[in-house]
């Protein structure tokens, strides 16, 4: 990206920023094993179909997570990389693509809107069940394979 080189921001603020980026990233994808094993666990011990929509909203979730984060780590690496050691990952004058980061972003970017909405899609679901008489609102496996 051209505005985020050293040229433009100075300041180790940003690059501050980014690593901070990466820890919340390295965290996202700990707790995203911790529950993809935790809920590996619970679907062991339980009938497949007597488990909660909730925990397999969570589990795509989760696994949305482990599948996009580590590219979204490169990117802001190759980022990194560019502003401290003069590298040229997104600089065409170098070699590079300024449209690299772009689609790096986007490929987390555009599984992020499920990952944030999933969750919800589970709690409205689960809690339409409690308060409906009827068993299943939608059906089990129709709302399994909706996600």
């Amino acid at each position: 990206p051209p505005l985020s080189s050293s040229y433009f921001s100075s300041s180790y603020g940003v690059d501050f920023l980014m690593f901070s980026l990466h820890l919340a990233g390295v965290s996202s994808v700990f707790s995203s094993i911790n529950f993809i094993s935790t809920l590996y666990s619970v679907f062991m011990t339980s009938v497949f179909s007597r488990t909660s929509i909730i925990l397999w909203s969570y589990l795509f979730t989760s696994i949305l997570l482990l599948v996009t984060l580590p590219v979204l780590a490169a990117a802001i690496t190759m980022l990194l990389f560019d502003r401290n050691f003069c590298s040229a990952f997104f600089d065409p004058l170098g070699g590079g693509d300024p449209i690299l980061f772009q689609h790096m972003f986007w490929f987390f970017g555009h599984p992020e809107v499920y990952v944030l909405i999933l969750p919800g899609f589970g709690v409205i679901s689960h809690i339409c069940l409690s308060i409906s008489s009827n068993l299943d609102v939608f059906g089990f496996y129709g709302l399994l394979f909706a996600m």
